[in-house]
Formats: C-alpha cells, structure tokens, sequence
C-alpha cells in the first residue's frame, strides 16, 4: 500500500521553468503538470499455494484537502474490518465473482466488503474515479 504525490508549480518556480522550457522544450511538461496524488491498497488473502486478491483500491485525486479525507476515510473502513473473516467469506463466494472480469469483480468486492458505502469521491465525472477505480485504469496524464 502507498500514497503517491505529484506536485505542481506556482509562482516563481513556473515562471523559472517558463523561461528555462524556450531553450530546453522538454521543460514545458513540468510547466503543465497539475498536482495529482494518488492511494494504492492491496489486501490479498494467501494460504497454501493460493493467493486471492480480497480488495484493491486505487485512487487518483486532483484536490489535497479531498485526498486526506479520503486517506482518512479509508483508513477507518480499512482498521474496522475483520479481514481474516471477510477474506474467507470473499472466497467462500469465489464461484459468484471469479468469471466476471476485473471491473465486475472490484463491483462485486465493493459491495461486499461495504466499500461501495463510503461517502468517496467515485462519480466525480472524471475518468480517474470511475466507481471501482481499480487497477485497470491507469492514469495517462
């Protein structure tokens, strides 16, 4: 699990890197980049010789107040679950979600874990934050 952070440039650190990108054009993408900070967390269920991916979640958020929110948030549902229960009522139900592809299943591990019953910024309009938002989506800008 990790929280990523990309920042942005304001003031006189973009106006530095504006002049510097006339000479140097490969500059002009540090000039546009927007802050963007990013939550990963993987919970897998191992045992014997099978490992089951019981939850994953995978966020990007533009805003920093939103995104310690919803570090926080997330924190408490993650510190709230009994993990070794849920994991093996997750596979007990293996036969109900392994055939669905990877966004059926985040669907149907969302609404079993009570994850799909967070106040989160899911439907944001925004393709990073598509309900789900797992790993299938990778961020491209």
């Amino acid at each position: 699990s990790h929280i990523l952070h990309r920042f942005g440039f304001e003031g006189e650190a973009k106006e530095q890197i504006r002049e510097h990108a006339e000479k140097h054009p490969k500059l002009w993408k540090m000039y546009h980049i927007k802050p963007k900070y990013g939550i990963d967390f993987c919970f897998d269920w191992i045992e014997d010789e099978h490992a089951t991916e019981v939850i994953h979640i995978e966020m990007d958020i533009r805003d920093n107040k939103l995104m310690k929110e919803t570090v926080e948030q997330l924190t408490d549902f993650i510190e709230g679950k009994d993990w070794v229960d849920l994991s093996k009522y997750i596979i007990s139900k293996k036969d109900e979600w392994l055939q669905l592809d990877d966004y059926a299943q985040a669907v149907w591990k969302a609404k079993h874990t009570g994850l799909d019953q967070l106040d989160l910024p899911w439907f944001t309009g925004h393709y990073l934050n598509k309900p789900y938002y797992f790993a299938y989506l990778k961020v491209i800008d």
